[in-house]
């Protein structure tokens, strides 16, 4: 979930307690656009399950 909110640069990351998070990656992934996507691994064993058996 941080992970998603650090590269859709949410707001909530923008604060004192994840300084440091987006202090140490603003850098790289500025002016970069990154497709977002959102798997649910409801139900599944693994990544690899969630991913290849849709």
């Amino acid at each position: 979930m941080v992970l998603y909110a650090l590269l859709g640069n949410h707001p909530a990351l923008r604060t004192e307690h994840f300084r440091s998070l987006t202090d140490r990656y603003d850098a790289d992934i500025a002016g970069k656009k990154i497709l977002s996507l959102t798997y649910h691994f409801l139900g599944t064993e693994s990544m690899e399950e969630a991913i290849f058996r849709g």
